[in-house]
């Protein structure tokens, strides 16, 4: 037996190794994404993480914001650097699995824990982003592996801490997490009172029950300024358990990650009924599930909390999981137990089949090659006009990750909806190519993003319209500093080019300055409104340093007649620029007014 078990241990610790380097190498060749990158710039490149105190978005998960800020501090804003707290959870997730598979019974129920957990290709994969996701997964775990001990002994003090410790560290990272560690804190709750806990434990209880609390005041706060937006719709099937299934084994067959659902949730059901005792693992597992649904569906009726989708409702199959192998853990016959085994095995598979190292498995988090910017920069490093860049408000941000890396080399995005024909390149998908093909040419192609690399075949004439006469010194810390506001005679529709050479007279970080331009009718309506973030193109600017840049409006069919542009200063910085100079030219020539009407992915 002991020989069984260091054999065990030993295939466990290589299969453990494996992964870690597996997703290591993800995690240093996988470009970010643009919510890693929402990650970065309004928390951790901040340091504004704190709830109620920083941007109002679900996009925070404090642990992850935390954790991240001081590795970048450390390490620099690469991406593995920004993902190397979830590697760490990672190495923490599987010691946790190993001690929790100490207290099974058979090296059966083990393989089977090990292969729901480790083995789900979407589950592990979230350790690969600079997200909370992991996080949550890790800390919940290491919860239940505190939960097994705790129902058998209810009145120790230091699992009682350490069950509470991991519940209020899985909040943290991800607060969607909320009804489940809800439920579970209520079930410790009456099973510690029935088994006569003493006062000490209800005092840290008390204390847990506070942090319950404070999470539940900052989930109202974003919900209240309707930052938990995703989970549309009034289907539970399709909102939360079909994009669950979809996304815990990605490129798999549907009915894969459907029957290996109805698996854990069948056999967990008839064990529970087989042996229904109190103060059972499989007891305590399924009532924390059937009452977390209802958790759901209550706050769905009278609170309009959307239903969880996909990644935000992970704990339910982990809570499956749980239901499933504390009943398992009790059978007897290993006949069943290797009849599970294979079946499970022969469902994770297909998903495994389709991963790669160099993208993330979900379309959600599509993201794109550094080697486009490196070709654009080297293409454009003789011009004495700066390129325009063209993309999607959701491609935005990934490049302006890869500029912070390139220090600002090349101008922010334009980040339309669709694929506008003002820039010079563009960053788009293969079903742009058609409508685009008189006036782009794909220069590269990214077979495993799924993004082409487009260039203008005749550059757009750039036609000078407007300028700044002299020099603008600005010393002052202001919210606003306009350049240019102009009233025009006649109305006009051209897209429009400004550049600007800025010289900054002492060091900046400008954490959340903006370049904006603003377009308004005769009856000063905005018709366009568009701003470059500063700091997603450098993250700090050198005393004495020149900087240019550029920035473009669109076509606009019913006409403009003035234009605004101006520095947005939000947090009264005390700014200190010299504005060399600063012009706006009309940008003309074939398909200069149009844009690509390819029906795209909605993310």
């Amino acid at each position: 037996m002991i020989a069984n078990n260091r054999i065990l241990a030993w295939w466990y610790g290589f299969i453990s190794i494996a992964l870690l380097i597996l997703f290591g190498i993800k995690s240093y060749l996988v470009p970010l994404s643009h919510d890693e990158v929402a990650t970065f710039y309004y928390y951790i490149q901040t340091a504004e993480f704190w709830p109620f105190f920083s941007h109002n978005d679900a996009n925070n998960h404090v642990l992850n914001s935390l954790l991240a800020y001081f590795s970048e501090r450390c390490f620099g804003i690469q991406a593995w650097a920004l993902r190397l707290p979830q590697t760490m959870a990672l190495a923490c997730l599987l010691i946790v699995v190993w001690k929790m598979t100490t207290k099974f019974n058979s090296n059966l129920t083990k393989f089977l824990f090990w292969i729901l957990i480790v083995g789900s290709c979407g589950l592990i994969s979230l350790f690969s982003l600079c997200r909370g996701y992991g996080l949550s997964v890790c800390m919940f775990i290491a919860a239940a592996y505190g939960i097994q001990n705790f129902l058998i002994n209810a009145s120790t003090k230091a699992q009682l801490i350490k069950i509470c410790f991991f519940l209020q560290l899985a909040l943290a990272a991800n607060v969607s997490m909320f009804f489940p560690i809800l439920v579970l804190s209520g079930l410790i709750l009456i099973t510690g009172s029935l088994k006569k806990w003493n006062p000490w434990n209800y005092l840290l209880f008390f204390i847990h029950l506070m942090g319950l609390f404070y999470w539940y005041c900052f989930a109202q706060w974003l919900n209240n300024n309707g930052a938990l937006y995703y989970g549309n719709g009034n289907s539970f099937w399709t909102t939360s358990v079909l994009s669950l299934i979809n996304f815990l084994w990605p490129a798999a067959p549907f009915f894969v990650g459907l029957t290996c659902m109805l698996i854990l949730f069948i056999t967990g059901l008839i064990l529970f009924f087989k042996s229904f005792k109190i103060f059972t693992q499989s007891m305590f597992w399924f009532v924390s599930f059937v009452l977390t649904v209802l958790c759901i569906f209550s706050a769905k009726f009278f609170f309009k909390i959307n239903y969880p989708e996909d990644r935000t409702g992970i704990y339910l199959y982990l809570m499956l999981v749980m239901m499933f192998i504390s009943g398992v853990n009790q059978m007897q016959s290993k006949v069943v137990k290797y009849g599970l085994l294979v079946l499970i095995i022969l469902l994770i598979v297909p998903s495994w089949l389709h991963f790669k190292t160099q993208t993330h498995p979900w379309k959600l988090y599509e993201t794109f090659p550094d080697r486009f910017y490196a070709y654009i920069n080297k293409q454009t490093q003789c011009n004495s006009t700066l390129p325009v860049i063209g993309g999607h408000r959701v491609r935005e941000f990934i490049w302006g990750h890869q500029n912070l890396k390139n220090k600002g080399a090349l101008p922010h995005m334009y980040a339309p909806e669709q694929f506008e024909f003002i820039s010079d390149w563009c960053i788009a998908y293969p079903q742009d190519s058609i409508e685009s093909s008189p006036y782009y040419t794909i220069v590269d192609r990214d077979c495993k993003s799924g993004f082409y690399l487009y260039k203008r075949k005749i550059p757009l004439k750039r036609i000078p319209f407007l300028q700044m006469n002299s020099k603008l010194q600005l010393n002052a810390s202001q919210e606003y500093f306009t350049l240019i506001d102009t009233v025009l005679n006649q109305t006009q529709q051209n897209a429009l080019y400004a550049e600007w050479n800025m010289q900054f007279l002492k060091p900046l970080s400008p954490e959340k300055t903006w370049m904006v331009m603003e377009l308004k009718d005769s009856l000063k309506q905005t018709v366009y409104y568009g701003r470059t973030p500063l700091s997603l193109v450098r993250s700090v600017f050198k005393m004495q340093e020149n900087w240019s840049s550029n920035m473009v409006s669109p076509y606009k069919k019913q006409g403009f007649k003035e234009i605004i542009l101006y520095l947005w200063n939000p947090q009264r910085s005390n700014l200190s620029i010299q504005i060399n100079s600063l012009q706006i030219k009309k940008l003309v020539g074939p398909g200069s007014s149009l844009y690509s009407k390819a029906v795209l992915c909605q993310i």
